[in-house]
C-alpha cells in the first residue's frame, strides 16, 4: 500500500479528532515513508495552519474545487490508477454520496478494482472499523458513507465488470 494511504489510515486510528500537532503528524508521516509537505502539497491530503495539521474527510477534501479537479483530471487522463488508494477511495465516496454510480463503476474498472479483495475495499473496511469507534461528527459522516459503499460492493463490482466487458466488445468492433 502507498505511503499516503497508510498515513491516512494510521492518522485516523491514532487521533480521534481530525486535528493534531504538526510534530505528531510529521512523526507519523516519516514512519510510513512520506513527507508531510508532500501530503499537504502534491497529494492535497491534509491542511496545515501554523503548528496544527488537519486531516479532512472525503467530503471536505473534495468539496474544494482544486482538490476535486485534481482527481477529475487524473480520471480524464486515465491516470487515476497511479494515484494513492486514498484518492481513489475518496473519489468513490464522493461519487457514491452524489449518486453518480455510472462514473463510480467506470472508475472501478479504470483503476482495476474488479475483485472484493482489492486494497481499495480493505482500506475502506479498515477506515470504517476505526471511524465507527469515534464520536467526532465529521468522522461519523465519513463512516456512514463508507458503510453504504461497502454494503453495495458486490453490486458495484458486477456493474464494473459488465462495463469492462462492454468496452472490450466495442473495441473489438
Amino acid at each position: 500500500m502507498d505511503g499516503a494511504t497508510r498515513f491516512y489510515v494510521l492518522y485516523r486510528w491514532a487521533y480521534a479528532e481530525p486535528e493534531s500537532s504538526f510534530d505528531d503528524a510529521n512523526k507519523l508521516a516519516k514512519s510510513v515513508g512520506v513527507e508531510l509537505d508532500a501530503l499537504a502539497g502534491e497529494f492535497q491530503l491534509l491542511d496545515r495552519k501554523g503548528d496544527k495539521v488537519w486531516l479532512p474527510i472525503f467530503s471536505e477534501r473534495l468539496g474544494r474545487e482544486t482538490r476535486l479537479k485534481m482527481l477529475q483530471n487524473a480520471l480524464k487522463e486515465g491516470a487515476l490508477a497511479t494515484r494513492p488508494k486514498i484518492d481513489q477511495l475518496h473519489l468513490a465516496l464522493y461519487l457514491w454520496e452524489k449518486g453518480d454510480l455510472e462514473t463510480l463503476t467506470s472508475i472501478l474498472g479504470q483503476t482495476g478494482v474488479l475483485t472484493e479483495d482489492d486494497s481499495l475495499w480493505r482500506t475502506a473496511q479498515a477506515l470504517l472499523e476505526i471511524e465507527q469507534g469515534q464520536n467526532s461528527g465529521v468522522v461519523c459522516q465519513e463512516a456512514k458513507v463508507l458503510a453504504q459503499l461497502l454494503g453495495s460492493k458486490r453490486t458495484l463490482l458486477r456493474k464494473a465488470e459488465t462495463a469492462q466487458g462492454d468496452m472490450r466488445q466495442l473495441r473489438f468492433l
